[in-house]
Parts: C-alpha cells; structure tokens; sequence
C-alpha cells in the first residue's frame, strides 16, 4: 500500500464538497464565524452543488443531497431566527455525518 488516497470519483467529490460547505455554513452561524449572511451564502452554494447534475452528464443525481436540498429550504433564515438556523444546520450535519458513514 503506497499511502495514498485514489482520487474521487465525480460523485464523490461533489458528496464531499456538500458536506464541507454544510460545515461551513453551521460554522458561520456559531460564535466563531459572521453568523447570517456567511450562512445564508454557504447554503446558496450547497443547493448549486446539488443541482450539479443538471449541469454535468458526468454527475450523477444523489437521491440523499436532492433530499438536503428539500430540507435546507426549510431552514429558518430570519435575523431574528439565528439559533434556529444554527440547530436546524447541525441537525443536518448530524443526518449528512449518518450518510456519509453508511457510504464509507
């Protein structure tokens, strides 16, 4: 074994990208971070990853992200709402940290 990791599939690459965007965006919405609109512009970019592969016949659809995409909607995104952004965003994590174990 040389050590290295293979390269990621397409597929891969993009699960990956959503899930370290999803941890930026509840980065952003805790102390250590500009909490609403850093978030609110993560998430954004999350949804644009997901629609990938409408985009890119090497991307397939992901059932699993086309569901997050569903769910981050949902996500309160008012000022007056940030600890329930926060909550809503690591109640995600925990769900997308579930998936990625069972991909593993």
């Amino acid at each position: 074994m040389s050590g290295k990791m293979a390269k990621p599939t397409a597929n891969e690459y993009v699960f990956e990208l959503s899930g370290y965007i999803l941890n930026c965006a509840e980065m952003a919405v805790s102390p250590r971070g500009n909490p609403r609109y850093s978030a609110l512009r993560f998430m954004e970019v999350l949804q644009r990853v997901i629609d990938l592969p409408e985009y890119a016949e090497c991307v397939q659809r992901d059932p699993y992200l086309m569901g997050l995409k569903g769910k981050l909607s949902k996500v309160p995104m008012e000022r007056t709402q940030m600890e329930e952004m926060r909550k809503g965003l690591q109640d995600l994590l925990i769900e997308y940290a579930e998936e990625a174990s069972n991909r593993v």
